[in-house]
């Protein structure tokens, strides 16, 4: 089902509509059916088998409460990566090896995302930092609660599953601000990043034919896209699970304002940074291992998170140029520095972007032959006075358009977090929606059909 569709919203309100209607000791039984209903509808069969991975997850857990031990941590972790590189990379590995695929393994929706969340819950279980789940139910809303499982945010099990428990007492500003969320998040998508994503195709359509400014303007603009689309996802993820009661993890805080790799990171799929430090970096041995083992373990914790999103070269070198980045980001900060003024800090923050959208040309580069063609276009195809003018003209035009729509974003983040300011947060919420009506009128083609990059991982 697509989020972004009307469908999505009949659901969403149905949902909403019949859980606020039935006692509380039915509320969670519906969230679980609604969930497995929002999966299950696409792909059954798919939903079948991750319902058997949540029991297995669910009696693992168990016996982790009662018994400390680490081979049924191990038995959980390695079920969990099994399952994840058997829809994930197993065809990939078929390909490398040569070998003749009959058949094709299609992924249940969100099926990293619930790994991962499961890995979190069985790792945290067995430190004793949170005690098995005493109902079934707690565990597979933790897995499998629509407005997250497509795409995150990869929700922490000491955050998520008490909240559970907490009678839902939204007032309705607290149903407006959770709408604000939704209409903000549409506004990036639509207005934002499905306008972005026209000229960013077009490029990448025909690399061996695009001038050198081309290029470049693509690279950057796919940078705002790609935030722009994920954050969007996000706001509507938020602002949906919001509507029954449910915080969710903020996952962006302007990243592109970031002085650093490292401070990127801090701001860029918060959920997934903080996964990667607490279940990958840290158990590697994190900062104890020296200086030296301390860059080795940020450089295979970003090595990990590019193959996490896919099974591609060129997701690796994505991942690893974020690690390298950091490792000599460490080093050139290893002497403990003054504080910057602003004008240093400016000027960090566009070398930061810069590197980024670098690092994004492997993110969006299909595979390495076309990365070669995108360096060869870069170095000699040099573009004509026409080609210029017309670049420069959709320039000023996606600048308009980002511009405008950040502004609506920010103008709405701004007031969410002022319950009182309700009369501002409604006329904000009304030009949303008016912007999201304009970018359809003027591209008739954007219906709010076409999918977030983030659902492809």
């Amino acid at each position: 089902m697509n989020i972004m569709s009307l469908t999505y919203i009949g659901f969403l309100l149905v949902t909403l509509l019949v859980y606020r209607l039935i006692p509380q000791r039915a509320r969670k039984i519906w969230l679980v059916l609604c969930s497995i209903a929002f999966c299950g509808l696409v792909l059954p069969l798919q939903t079948l088998g991750m319902l058997l991975y949540a029991w297995i997850v669910l009696i693992l857990g168990k016996l982790l409460g009662r018994h400390k031990s680490k081979a049924l941590l191990a038995a959980g972790v390695i079920l969990s990566i099994g399952l994840l590189y058997l829809f994930k990379y197993l065809d990939f590995t078929m390909s490398i090896l040569g070998i003749d695929r009959t058949f094709r393994i299609i992924a249940p929706i969100g099926i990293s995302y619930i790994v991962f969340q499961c890995i979190a819950y069985l790792t945290e279980v067995y430190r004793e930092k949170i005690t098995p789940v005493s109902e079934p139910m707690d565990l597979f809303i933790y897995m499998f609660f629509f407005p997250k499982v497509l795409s995150g945010p990869i929700e922490p099990p000491e955050r998520f599953i008490p909240q559970l428990d907490v009678p839902v007492k939204n007032t309705y500003k607290d149903y407006l601000v959770s709408f604000s969320y939704i209409v903000n998040g549409f506004v990036r998508k639509m207005a934002v990043a499905d306008f972005l994503a026209v000229g960013v195709d077009a490029v990448y359509a025909s690399l061996d034919k695009a001038d050198r400014f081309s290029l470049i303007f693509a690279a950057v603009m796919y940078s705002f896209q790609i935030y722009f689309d994920f954050s969007g996802y996000t706001d509507i993820a938020i602002g949906s699970a919001g509507m029954f009661g449910i915080r969710l993890t903020q996952n962006f805080n302007r990243p592109y304002l970031a002085t650093g790799i490292r401070d990127f990171w801090k701001r860029w799929h918060i959920s997934l940074s903080t996964w990667l430090r607490n279940y990958i970096y840290i158990p590697l041995g994190g900062n104890r291992k020296g200086f030296a083992g301390k860059q080795l373990n940020t450089f295979i914790t970003f090595a990990v998170s590019g193959l996490w999103h896919g099974a591609s070269l060129t997701y690796v070198l994505w991942g690893a140029f974020h690690g390298l980045m950091q490792v000599i980001e460490n080093l050139f900060n290893k002497k403990k520095m003054k504080e910057d003024n602003l004008f240093i800090k400016g000027i960090k923050v566009l070398i930061t972007f810069v590197l980024v959208t670098i690092a994004w040309i492997f993110f969006r580069i299909p595979g390495i032959g076309d990365l070669k063609t995108f360096a060869h276009s870069l170095i000699y195809n040099t573009p004509d006075l026409t080609a210029a003018v017309k670049l420069c003209c959709m320039t000023v035009s996606a600048g308009v358009i980002v511009a405008l729509g950040f502004l609506f974003s920010e103008l709405t983040r701004l007031f969410c977090m002022k319950k009182g300011k309700t009369m501002a947060v409604l006329f904000i919420c009304l030009l949303d929606v008016f912007l999201i009506i304009a970018s359809i009128g003027f591209f008739p083609g954007n219906t709010a059909e076409s999918s977030f990059i983030y659902f492809n991982f």
